[in-house]
């Protein structure tokens, strides 16, 4: 269900067979962490953050030894993320930065250049553009070595350059680069998961900048 972009369906799914888990006593395996980390993306996809923290907390706790070097980078960016969309960014930047050094000592860079891009996403939220621009700058170097121009790592790169401008204050230049963010996931089915996500921030540049009417056909598309 999750694979096939069945949210809904994948979160009941989720949740039965967490609750078998728990009824059979295995609620502190690896198992039951691996469901929690899958189930906690699915969360944050249906707009569910604080569930979605609660579930990646929960996998970390379970994954930990008393050092906590048995966590995955991958679930600590994962958790990183969710602090980002709860706009708690010093936690956020702190676990996305040693998720990338994790990454990188494991030799693992398709998790660590994940890691890199949460990181600048925080970054650039919590105002330090400077910094946040070179790391994101960095993984889109990075980007271009491994895949072509029409993957999905560059729509979220497109996402996070709009906070670059956002940031200094540049709304213009933000609504600009919002609107070529629409054309290109537009130009694609298989970018449609990230529409609704460019179509708010169009919206919130166009309603920084008073344009009142096309801030709302805009969030009206995306709801």
């Amino acid at each position: 269900y999750r694979n096939a972009d069945r949210y809904q369906e994948a979160h009941e799914a989720f949740s039965d067979a967490y609750t078998r888990l728990v009824a059979l006593g295995r609620d502190d395996t690896e198992r039951s962490g691996t469901l929690l980390n899958n189930w906690g993306l699915v969360l944050g996809v249906l707009g569910r953050p604080l569930e979605a923290e609660r579930m990646f907390r929960r996998a970390v706790e379970i994954s930990s030894n008393p050092t906590g070097a048995q966590v995955e980078p991958i679930l600590l960016n994962n958790l990183a993320r969710t602090l980002f969309d709860l706009r708690r960014y010093p936690e956020g930047i702190r676990l996305a930065s040693r998720a990338h050094a994790e990454a990188l000592a494991r030799g693992d860079t398709i998790v660590a250049d994940q890691a890199l891009l949460v990181w600048a996403r925080l970054l650039l939220a919590s105002g330090d553009i400077a910094r946040g621009t070179a790391l994101l700058d960095e993984v889109e170097s990075h980007f271009k070595t491994l895949f072509p121009p029409t993957h999905q790592a560059f729509v979220a790169v497109a996402m996070d350059r709009i906070r670059v401008p956002e940031g200094r204050g540049d709304y213009r230049e933000a609504l600009a680069l919002a609107g070529r963010g629409v054309t290109l996931v537009e130009s694609n089915p298989q970018f449609r998961q990230s529409l609704a996500l460019m179509l708010r921030r169009r919206a919130e540049m166009a309603l920084k900048l008073g344009r009142y009417a096309e801030a709302r056909v805009d969030a009206e598309r995306s709801v």
